[in-house]
């Protein structure tokens, strides 16, 4: 048994999108991949609503095509640590010339990468498979009051899968990631069941 004393972090919400009744204001900028609605096929396990935006609804991504999803106007400025939830599951093409997903801002004129809490799975973004529903988060600290955001999917000429679905996304005002857990080193010899154990990690 792992015993930790946590810090207490107090986060309130912002912005919620839970898409079930409506597209939450979000744009695509060419409808190729993106689309709002019910997911007619879900990925496994189902998820935790029946609607969202996805790369396709009922079928496999397009090959050779991009798009983008604009997030609605955000006002920040009452915010003093706004953090991005994104609850997703992905099945994506993971090669050296394969596809990715991501979520860029816009700085200077030019649209970015932002990077989440604990790195993208990929160096391209979100590829490969997820193991389940899973929340990232995305520090927003320090992009200004009125960031522009978006979600971005490109795909190669070979080669689609089942693609980028998200059922839910918020701002949080606060930090609501959880800690993840590196080195650990459990005990050499518990076999003489005597115990306490030390089990030592290291929380980021």
């Amino acid at each position: 048994m792992l015993w930790l004393l946590p810090t207490i972090a107090f986060a309130s919400p912002l912005y919620i999108w839970d898409f079930e009744d409506n597209d939450g204001g979000f744009t695509s900028t060419s409808a190729l991949q993106f689309e709002w609605g019910s997911f007619s096929t879900p990925p496994p396990p189902f998820p935790p609503q029946n609607s969202g935006w996805a790369t396709k609804l009922d079928a496999h991504y397009l090959n050779d095509a991009s798009d983008t999803l604009a997030f609605p106007a955000l006002n920040l400025s009452n915010s003093t640590r706004p953090v991005l939830t994104l609850l997703h599951w992905y099945a994506i093409e993971d090669s050296a010339l394969g596809d990715s997903a991501r979520v860029e801002v816009l700085q200077e004129g030019e649209w970015t990468r932002l990077n989440p809490a604990y790195s993208y799975p990929s160096i391209r973004g979100f590829a490969g498979l997820s193991d389940n529903w899973e929340n990232v988060y995305f520090d927003l600290s320090g992009l200004g009051d009125t960031p522009q955001i978006r979600l971005a999917f490109v795909s190669g000429l070979t080669t689609s899968f089942q693609g980028w679905t998200i059922d839910a996304m918020s701002i949080i005002d606060g930090d609501p990631a959880p800690p993840i857990f590196i080195d650990v080193l459990p005990p050499h010899d518990t076999t003489d069941l005597a115990g306490p154990y030390r089990v030592r990690a290291t929380a980021i």
